[in-house]
């Protein structure tokens, strides 16, 4: 599974404290997104739960349905937006340069809102205000099998006709790990 992941969510943490996790830091890759990209889609069919960066170019390129390239093994998780205060204190905590802090609650809003942001097939996850990643991803596994469905009205339980592939909770698997 790739999670493209807002800066300050705990990428760094999950990765540092569980097995098959990676933190797969964008800076080296100086803005080589189809690199970046390649590299994550390598990490994940090792079986790594992998931790990218959420610019939108990333999350282009993870499902880009016209150059026949779609990842549905992919979600984007981001803070609520109510969290703001929280994610200052966050980067301060963790020695962001005033300038990173600043871009970051400029475009706050901007970059949270799913409505201009969240692309076509996009699994677009908010975190509950208070949440960190691992918290997210231990509530998103115990949800249904189908918490990751593509669909806006997923059809289980219902008509078929949409379903392209079976419903499953590919977290699962990773979160049973981390608690034993």
């Amino acid at each position: 599974m790739i999670i493209c992941g807002y800066a300050g969510i705990g990428k760094s943490y999950l990765a540092k404290n569980f097995p098959n996790v990676i933190d797969l830091e964008s800076t080296p890759f100086e803005k080589d997104w189809e690199r970046y990209v390649k590299c994550a889609v390598h990490y994940h069919k090792q079986g790594y739960l992998v931790l990218v960066s959420c610019h939108k170019e990333v999350r282009t390129l993870l499902c880009d349905i016209d150059k026949g390239v779609y990842y549905d093994q992919r979600i984007t998780i981001v803070p609520d937006k109510d969290d703001q205060l929280a994610y200052i204190r966050r980067y301060l905590d963790r020695g962001n340069t005033a300038e990173f802090i600043k871009t970051q609650m400029d475009n706050w809003d901007k970059w949270l809102d799913e409505d201009t942001n969240r692309l076509l097939g996009e699994n677009w996850i908010v975190m509950q205000k208070g949440e960190t990643l691992y918290d997210c991803l231990v509530r998103l596994a115990e949800k249904a099998p189908c918490a990751f469905c593509n669909y806006d009205q997923c059809p289980v339980g219902g008509s078929p006709k949409q379903l392209l592939r079976e419903c499953f909770n590919p977290l699962k698997e990773y979160v049973e790990k981390w608690k034993n």
